[in-house]
């Protein structure tokens, strides 16, 4: 899953196999040099663009034309030859797919999956139709002859662009496509920043995502019986250990922050809460360096039995902040102005 969608940016080897076949496929619908796309476009697309496999198809064939749909979905095409181009199911006008435009029309076709080549003989707009025309029908032919009579087909090369980008087609291009789930995960900007180092930033996901071994979590896995935090009559979540826990309070009372922690509910509340007030962009990185020495010391009391003192992990905060700075520069004022306020 991608990283803005609350994943860890690992490529999904299916949907990236996916991708790949509707790239070759996009290219084979475009006049694409090479001898296996030629090969192909003999083989399957002489004057139609099937939409349905037959039985003498090859399974790799079979994969391709299972992906047609949405190649031409999220393709726009600019025809010159028209002979690798749907004249009913490519978008080749500025009227979208015909077969929806011209739905009535469409049932008279005689061949639904020809070509745009295959309806154009002598430069003039010859649609092959099954005869007669109901009146709707006619009137949609009018209508759409009005519309492309002026489209010529020059034969120099079809082509092909993204509809989202306007770009040629691309396996990235594709893979963003399939990935895609239309919601963006907010913490994502807070995780993935480039002063924080990779392992901390992996610490940071899970802790967004829930995935550490709090007491809360470790219930539900039947890991042990006590939920409950060894400093407040509280669950031991994660956030309560960020926010609400007698330790995170200290810390965030030295950054004048504890009444916004202690009205917020979850560690996303929080952050959006504080970058709202203070308008700083590197308070994200400020909070990630709290959040890992208040776990640290969590740890640390419930492994190893010691109590670090709050002098203690606020210098150890300090310290991993002004760590932190030399891996942006540029932000390394602002983050060491929150380190300040730590002492």
């Amino acid at each position: 899953m991608p990283k803005q969608q609350g994943g860890l940016g690992v490529r999904n080897l299916s949907l990236h196999n996916k991708a790949l076949m509707a790239n070759l496929l996009s290219k084979l619908l475009s006049d694409s040099e090479g001898p296996c796309f030629s090969w192909l476009a003999r083989r399957y697309l002489r004057d139609s663009i099937p939409q349905e496999t037959s039985r003498g198809d090859t399974p790799f064939w079979r994969s391709l034309l299972a992906l047609l749909p949405t190649v031409q979905n999220a393709t726009r095409c600019r025809p010159s030859t028209g002979d690798k181009i749907s004249f009913w199911h490519d978008q080749w006008t500025d009227l979208g797919h015909l077969k929806d435009r011209f739905s009535v029309l469409f049932t008279f076709a005689k061949d639904q999956h020809c070509t745009v080549r295959s309806q154009q003989r002598n430069g003039d707009w010859d649609i092959d139709l099954l005869l007669p025309l109901t009146d709707s029908a006619q009137l949609q032919l009018e209508q759409l002859m009005q519309r492309i009579h002026l489209i010529q087909l020059d034969g120099v090369g079809d082509e092909r662009e993204m509809i989202t980008t306007g770009k040629p087609p691309s396996t990235a291009a594709f893979y963003r496509l399939f990935s895609d789930r239309g919601m963006k995960w907010q913490p994502a900007e807070w995780v993935w920043r480039k002063a924080i180092p990779h392992r901390h930033k992996i610490f940071t996901w899970l802790s967004f995502r829930g995935r550490l071994n709090t007491k809360d979590n470790m219930t539900a896995k039947c890991w042990c019986s006590d939920a409950g935090c060894d400093l407040c009559p509280a669950l031991e979540s994660i956030h309560h250990i960020a926010l609400h826990c007698k330790t995170s309070t200290w810390v965030w009372e030295k950054l004048n922050v504890a009444e916004t922690a202690a009205t917020s509910n979850t560690m996303a509340q929080f952050v959006t809460k504080i970058q709202a007030l203070t308008g700083d962009s590197t308070w994200p990185t400020c909070f990630a360096a709290c959040l890992l020495e208040l776990w640290k010391a969590r740890n640390d009391r419930i492994f190893n039995g010691r109590s670090m003192a709050t002098a203690t992990i606020l210098m150890r905060i300090r310290e991993t902040l002004r760590l932190w700075t030399c891996r942006s520069p540029k932000e390394g004022q602002r983050i060491m102005t929150w380190a300040q306020k730590l002492s």
